[in-house]
């Protein structure tokens, strides 16, 4: 680059024609040069001449522009002679460069050292000094955490220091200007900005600047990206959350929420965080999930102080949670704890001829507060009868004591019902308890078909029964026989009632049924065929798992155990986190294992993901996974399994949106695979 050049061609030894130009100044609001251009005839020694007076024609090319002169070629020894001189205005590309061609043609028409020369050109390039143009960004901050304190930065190069900028930062509908800017400035990003993506926990903004040299805008714009985020405080909020009860008679008669009976409803008030929307609700309550801003809860099971937690997510996928306590009563329905009578003299003593009654009474009603209801009646019929009569009766929350008639009305020939009965808010509940005759150890009927042994003789005809009764091999009838510890069921071929009676003796003994070693059990023997046959059945007493097993005995020897009946027993399915099980049984019977469930996932998942959503006890799980399609959203569909390790696992058929319910059930083999 320059300022100035000379562009030459030789005539000959002695002579050439040059061109001499020079830049006078430059325009950087114009892009432009001024540039002056001299075509000169050049003698090299004082020996190189020219004698010529005659009028001569010539032309110079500045930047393409053509401009024509006259002049003599008259020249004297070691004199450079301008022959023309030219000014103009060149323009400058875009980006401030120049490389400007020069050309000057004259026609000397003159004869030297005896050769003639006509049109001798000069022609070649200068390359001027570059004009200064728009800057450029050198660095902007990559990312800002929108928290209202943090600042984006951008450094500008700028290529002239007169140079001013105009700096623009925006996104989406907002944007902020500075003027006057030199190499650098900087601007807080308020969280306002954070609107313009409530459904996104980021998004791209943009800086752009423009160059002014002066009031004159210089070249084109430039702009570069940055991220702007939400700090992880930006979440919804949980203004309030009211509770009430639906049963709304409990709670205008107790004034408050009562364990078992009262069922809440919940009002959730939520608010995204600038301009975010709440996509779902979720309330724990009592081990359930519920969904819904207003969602109403099973019936309380707890008492005291309860808590409900509360989360709202937001549609940035932001979360809020809260707890929610209150007071719950505690209730249990009216228990009559023991109730027992018998034949008395006036002044209690127990007596099988007396006429009174003595009745010991344990009852209990809940007090709630001291809001409930509370009362009991003692009441006495004849057996034959259909009318009760009042014996005593009270309000009172519990009593343990004995009540004796006030006079003698249970005559000795006959039996007696007499009736507890206890009453609260809610429930009555009821024992009955049978008064015999007077104890007579053989009574006969009068009309003489009936007997009585222990009583008075109260049917027309029959035997009654008022005195325990032994077989003949020494059982109470309609009691089992203890089997004692060690015995061995091949060897108990006697027909009759038995039982296993504790778990001390239940693991000694040999050749029962081994679903569970510890449990107590009754036993039946009974006769088949033609008596030398026998069944054995065997009923594990279990409130839990209720199996029955029976084999038969027949040419000497037993049978295999079979299952015939197998109660139901719960798998425990654990839900994996940001899993919801709205719904959901699992139980085993035998070795058939069934499953259902109803689940959410908090989060969006692409299509054709598998996903751990929840385990269960390896105990319970096939022996190879099994599999079954269930229902995605409202139409779609997936793959969902159990491992033999206990995981289950569900599989996209498109993309989830978090929150959409997926619902299944599988059933499988426990001990053994399936066989086709």
């Amino acid at each position: 680059m320059a300022s100035s050049g000379t562009i030459q061609q030789a005539i000959r030894t002695g002579y050439r024609l040059q061109i001499a130009w020079s830049v006078g100044s430059q325009s950087v609001a114009n892009n432009t040069s001024s540039v002056t251009a001299k075509v000169q005839l050049v003698s090299t020694g004082s020996s190189y001449t020219i004698n010529s007076s005659a009028s001569k024609s010539g032309s110079l090319t500045i930047n393409g522009t053509k401009y024509t002169f006259n002049f003599t070629a008259a020249l004297s020894g070691n004199q450079t002679k301008t022959l023309f001189t030219k000014t103009v205005t060149v323009s400058h590309n875009s980006d401030g460069t120049k490389v400007c061609s020069f050309s000057a043609t004259c026609g000397i028409n003159v004869t030297l050292s005896g050769t003639y020369y006509g049109n001798v050109t000069a022609s070649g390039s200068g390359t001027f000094n570059t004009i200064a143009r728009a800057s450029s960004i050198s660095s902007v901050t990559s990312s800002v955490s929108v928290t209202g304190s943090n600042a984006v930065t951008v450094n500008i190069d700028r290529k002239s220091s007169s140079f001013t900028h105009t700096v623009v930062f925006s996104f989406g509908s907002y944007s902020k200007t500075a003027t006057g800017v030199g190499t650098s400035t900087s601007y807080t990003i308020p969280q306002s900005w954070l609107n313009a993506m409530p459904s996104a926990t980021s998004g791209t903004a943009k800086v752009t600047v423009t160059t002014y040299s002066g009031s004159t805008k210089i070249g084109a714009a430039v702009s570069k990206k940055f991220t702007i985020t939400a700090p992880a405080s930006v979440v919804p909020a949980i203004s309030s959350v009211a509770v009430a009860d639906t049963v709304t008679a409990v709670y205008s008669f107790f004034g408050n929420m009562v364990q078992s009976k009262s069922q809440p409803k919940f009002t959730i008030t939520a608010a995204g965080a600038f301009s975010s929307t709440i996509k779902t609700y979720k309330t724990v309550f009592e081990g359930k999930s519920y969904s819904g801003a207003t969602p109403t809860a099973g019936v309380i099971t707890g008492s005291g102080t309860v808590s409900a937690k509360i989360t709202v997510t937001d549609s940035r996928g932001r979360s809020a949670s809260t707890t929610k306590t209150w007071t719950v009563l505690p209730y249990s329905p009216p228990k009559i704890i023991s109730f027992q009578g018998f034949r008395c003299l006036a002044d209690g003593t127990e007596n099988y001829e007396g006429a009174y009654l003595n009745a010991a009474i344990n009852f209990s009603i809940a007090p709630v507060s001291d809001k409930n209801t509370a009362a009991y009646t003692l009441e006495y019929k004849l057996q034959s009868a259909t009318t009760w009569t009042n014996l005593t009766s009270g309000a009172i929350y519990a009593l343990k004591d004995n009540v004796i008639s006030a006079s003698g009305i249970f005559g000795l020939d006959n039996s007696y019902d007499v009736r507890l009965s206890v009453t609260d808010h809610f429930a009555t509940v009821r024992s009955i308890i049978e008064i015999s005759t007077a104890f007579t150890l053989l009574d006969f009927n009068a009309n003489g078909k009936a007997l009585a042994f222990g009583k008075v003789s109260e049917l027309t005809e029959g035997v009654e029964f008022a005195l325990p009764v032994k077989s003949w091999h020494g059982e109470l009838v309609n009691s089992p026989i203890m089997l004692p510890p060690e015995t061995d069921m091949d060897t108990l071929l006697e027909p009759g009632y038995y039982c296993v009676a504790n778990t001390t003796s239940s693991p000694t003994v040999l050749n029962k049924p081994s679903l569970s070693t510890t449990a107590t059990a009754f036993v039946e023997v009974l006769l088949g065929g033609d008596g030398l046959q026998r069944v054995q059945r065997f009923t594990q007493c279990d409130k839990d798992d209720q199996y029955v097993w029976q084999r038969c005995y027949y040419t000497g020897a037993w049978g295999g155990w079979q299952m015939i009946c197998g109660g139901t027993k719960k798998i425990t399915i654990t839900p994996e986190t940001g899993v919801t099980i709205s719904r959901a049984s699992a139980s085993r019977s035998g070795d058939i294992a069934t499953m259902y469930i109803n689940l959410h996932i908090d989060k969006d998942i692409a299509a054709a993901t598998g996903t751990l959503v929840a385990t269960i006890p390896v105990e319970q799980c096939p022996l190879n996974s099994v599999a079954t399609v269930g229902v995605q959203g409202a139409t779609g569909t997936c793959v969902c399994w159990v491992r033999k390790t206990g995981m289950v696992y569900v599989r996209t058929g498109s993309a989830y949106t978090a929150g959409a319910a997926i619902e299944f059930s599988l059933t499988w083999n426990i001990t053994a695979p399936w066989q086709i």
